[in-house]
């Protein structure tokens, strides 16, 4: 559409913006709009004075943002989410970090192979090679989802299939969690409403992590076992088993 279209040759765009906006060691830097991937990639730039040029070949939707320089951690989606601390307590250990904008997208669903990345990282484990299904076997994370699955605590669907980019269900969190925290399993019945929705295969589990205050209900007291967890989520069950 006329959101965005390419030119035969490069043009020089030039942003205006405000230098007293910016903290001691931060430089502001072009970015664009990618519709495919729906983030902000950066282009960089030429600041002078009050402006900051940038040659582009397509035209899009476009924005200055501070590139800080002493701190690449400081998110910006982040003030007054609920997962706030726990974010920043991750993002701390570096087991986890934020989109190259500098947003976190809390809210965002975590795929499995994310998830277990994440895990691998908070938990230190040592790196173990070997364990590759068909389907990680060229995929980004297959370094972790190797390690994580040779310390068991990680099943493919079966010997040949992981899903690394399926989305994580909150009851896959809870097995893959009390493995690795190496939690002593609970007995206990779980009494949420939609207790009878987790599989059987995650019920020792769920019970163990809710058990243990790594996972907790919904203020409609259910657990939804088949929901999609958040990064926010992710990261606050992974916080409470550290």
């Amino acid at each position: 559409g006329m959101d965005s279209y390419s030119f035969g040759k490069k043009i020089t765009i030039t942003l205006s913006f405000d230098p007293s906006q910016l903290q001691p060691g931060e430089i502001p830097a072009i970015y664009y709009y990618d519709q495919n991937k729906q983030e902000w990639v950066y282009l960089g730039g030429t600041v002078k004075g009050n402006t900051i040029t940038v040659e582009v070949d397509h035209f899009t939707k476009f924005a200055v943002f501070v590139q800080t320089k002493a701190q690449p951690g400081t998110l910006t989606d982040i003030s007054g989410h609920w997962a706030e601390n726990n974010i920043r307590e991750l993002v701390a250990l570096g087991a986890i970090g934020g989109y190259p904008d500098g947003t976190f997208k809390p809210d965002k669903n975590i795929t499995r192979a994310e998830f277990v990345t994440i895990l691998v990282k908070a938990f230190a484990l040592e790196a173990k090679t070997g364990h590759v299904f068909a389907d990680t076997s060229l995929h980004w994370a297959k370094d972790s989802i190797s390690t994580a699955a040779s310390y068991e605590i990680v099943n493919g669907y079966n010997e040949n299939t992981f899903g690394p980019d399926d989305t994580i269900t909150r009851e896959q969190m809870a097995v893959m969690i009390m493995k690795a925290a190496q939690l002593t399993p609970a007995t206990a019945e779980l009494t949420f409403v939609d207790s009878q929705n987790i599989s059987s295969w995650a019920q020792q589990a769920m019970a163990t992590v809710v058990q243990n205050g790594i996972i907790s209900g919904y203020p409609d007291n259910s657990v939804r076992p088949q929901g999609k967890a958040t990064r926010a989520e992710a990261v606050t069950v992974i916080v409470r088993a550290l």
